[in-house]
């Protein structure tokens, strides 16, 4: 090959093409997790995280590579990147927020909303038994409270009673949001 020139006069490889497939090869093997992509969505993604690096304090840059990570099932690649940019400075904050927050997203289950594909919603995945459990907890509690009420040698139920209600009253505000 002959400096200056993109293509190996010997062999006809061209040597931008080469190193495009070298280097998707080596962050495969090194992300895990991302076999599926092609190589246009490995660009893509590649390129939007060059525009976080360029836009860093921007926080809705950081969003929208992680989302589109979340939309090409590539989360692996944000959790890498943002593992990285922490392995350089162990204390920002910024990378170990989004870091968490692919972690989460990868650990939780999200699902995209059908109406605005770039809008990412946490998808419920309460099982009806922790409402019950939670509704049956408000009944008892509130029961206990009445109880102790009701009868003078049992006063402190009360307390006991108050304090249960009051922790899954904030269970059940926890789970509406």
């Amino acid at each position: 090959m002959v400096a200056g020139h993109s293509e190996c006069f010997s062999c006809g490889v061209i040597v931008q093409r080469f190193e495009n497939v070298q280097s998707l090869r080596k962050t495969k093997d090194e992300v895990g997790g991302i076999d599926h992509l092609s190589q246009e969505e490995f660009k893509r993604l590649d390129k939007n995280w060059k525009k976080v690096v360029v836009n860093y304090h921007d926080q809705k840059t950081h969003e929208n590579f992680v989302k589109m990570c979340y939309q090409h099932r590539a989360l692996p690649f944000a959790v890498h990147h943002y593992s990285r940019m922490l392995e350089i400075d162990a204390e920002d904050d910024i990378a170990d927020h989004m870091r968490r927050q692919a972690l989460a997203m990868i650990s939780v289950g999200f699902d995209v909303k059908k109406t605005d594909p770039q809008e990412v919603k946490l998808e419920s995945r309460s099982r009806p038994i922790l409402k019950w459990i939670n509704w049956l907890g408000l009944f008892f509690s509130s029961f206990c409270v009445f109880a102790g009420l009701a009868t003078p040698g049992a006063r402190n139920l009360v307390g006991l009673g108050a304090s249960f209600l009051v922790l899954f009253i904030a269970l059940l505000i926890y789970r509406k949001r």
